[in-house]
């Protein structure tokens, strides 16, 4: 069974990533990788893309396979031998699963077409949630979120861009997200005043993105 699902609140870092994927022009190719069960392939189908997923799970990649141009079973550690160069390479939740974040990076950077760009999503440690946890000495692995027990690696918004021009990238674009108040309290999901708080928690993200960030959205492009 798959841990992670597709999540379509409209503040959530899968619908934003989307937002940006929706800009490309017909014609663009996407290297999705970490795919899971193909939601970011089945959303994107029919939009004149031509969309490659790659998924070390071979349960979902099972499922995801369905939903891209072509797929590939792989371990992205391992290294990736595709024949073409993508528009965009999405890494959404992948990093901080990853043993060599930066390896990865640099090998995907090659991947890229000269006008490309990575879409990275990244889980914040610094998040207002972890914070107050630690002050009071709590660091406890969860099923899922920040603290997923299956998280090797942490970031910060400050850590996430150092890694990426690390990788010689440029950020060009930042965008985060706010706690998924639908899911962590499901009685949130729906009403007019529920509407006026997801806005609420959007506006104060924003605001203070390091504090209140829940995800981070990367864009970053190679540096010439």
């Amino acid at each position: 069974m798959l841990k992670y699902s597709a999540n379509p609140d409209r503040y959530g870092s899968h619908e934003r990533i989307l937002s940006l994927l929706q800009e490309l022009p017909a014609g663009s190719s996407v290297l999705d990788v970490g795919s899971a069960s193909g939601y970011f392939g089945e959303r994107l189908a029919g939009k004149g893309y031509y969309v490659v997923g790659v998924e070390q799970n071979e349960a979902a990649a099972s499922v995801a396979a369905a939903f891209y141009d072509e797929f590939v079973v792989a371990d992205v550690e391992a290294g990736l031998r595709l024949s073409r160069k993508f528009d965009v390479i999405v890494l959404a939740d992948v990093l901080e699963h990853l043993r060599q974040p930066l390896n990865v990076l640099i090998h995907l950077r090659d991947l890229l077409s000269s006008t490309g760009r990575f879409v990275i999503s990244v889980p914040n440690v610094a998040n207002i949630y972890v914070r107050l946890s630690l002050l009071f000495g709590r660091f406890e692995y969860a099923d899922r979120g920040i603290l997923d027990e299956t998280h090797l690696r942490f970031f910060t918004l400050n850590s996430a861009c150092a890694l990426v021009q690390k990788a010689a990238l440029r950020v060009k674009q930042i965008v985060v997200t706010p706690i998924p108040l639908p899911l962590v309290l499901p009685s949130t999901r729906e009403g007019a005043s529920c509407h006026f708080l997801h806005r609420a928690n959007w506006a104060i993200t924003q605001i203070w993105k390091r504090l209140f960030a829940y995800q981070m959205i990367i864009v970053a492009v190679p540096v010439r």
